[in-house]
């Protein structure tokens, strides 16, 4: 079973302090791999707002740019729902089975 550093946070935060683990990935700060990729969407959303709000609401210019800042939103959020589907899918039904008996046998310590 994987789990990640916050996953491994919250247990402590619950009351586990004895958690076995049998390899661990250390890895270096890897930075903001997506910071350049949701600047420039952010930027191109408040550009697209600042443009929709210079015309009457429900005119052909002011859909122009409600469309082109929601494109903006759902390319973010897009990113976001697509990084966290792919490991959700893959995990959820191992983390409800095996991390509930791992971290009661930790928590009482049978795994110390």
């Amino acid at each position: 079973m994987w789990v990640t550093s916050v996953e491994l946070q919250y247990a402590y935060t619950c009351g586990y302090t004895s958690i076995y683990l049998i390899k661990a990935i250390v890895s270096a700060n890897v930075g903001k791999p997506f910071e350049k990729y949701i600047n420039e969407h952010y930027n191109q959303r408040c550009e697209a707002k600042r443009l929709r709000d210079q015309h009457p609401e429900g005119s052909a210019e002011w859909a122009k740019y409600e469309a082109l800042q929601g494109i903006a939103k759902n390319a973010m959020n897009s990113l976001y729902g697509k990084m966290a589907a792919s490991q959700t899918r893959e995990i959820s039904k191992e983390l409800t089975t095996n991390s509930t008996l791992i971290l009661n046998m930790a928590k009482t310590g049978l795994l110390e």
